[in-house]
């Protein structure tokens, strides 16, 4: 599981909202099995995407052709934009384990 981490602050945080909601289809094609957008409690126009892909490849392409759309311009300040991909661990912390512990 590869996770996609996009952050970035929206010229018109209500133009933004609509459209990502219209295009759930376009993230489903493009394989984003799980997703969750967040917006900052002190300014609503940051905004922080997580998308969830079976590989990093598929984020990739994803990402290729969101930015190759030319729609992150429309409602984004690229200065502000920055992603970070990452993969599963496939850890849980648990009760036992508890906390980790510095030195």
């Amino acid at each position: 599981m590869a996770r996609l981490f996009i952050r970035f602050t929206t010229t018109d945080f209500d133009a933004f909202r609509r459209e990502y909601g219209a295009n759930a289809e376009f993230r489903q094609n493009w394989g984003v099995l799980s997703e969750s957008v967040h917006y900052g409690v002190a300014d609503r126009n940051e905004i922080m995407v997580l998308h969830d892909f079976r590989t990093a490849d598929a984020a990739g392409t994803f990402m290729a052709d969101l930015a190759g759309s030319g729609v992150l311009h429309e409602f984004i300040k690229p200065e502000s934009l920055e992603s970070w991909l990452s993969h599963d661990m496939g850890w849980e912390p648990t009760e036992e384990a508890g906390p980790r512990k510095a030195g």
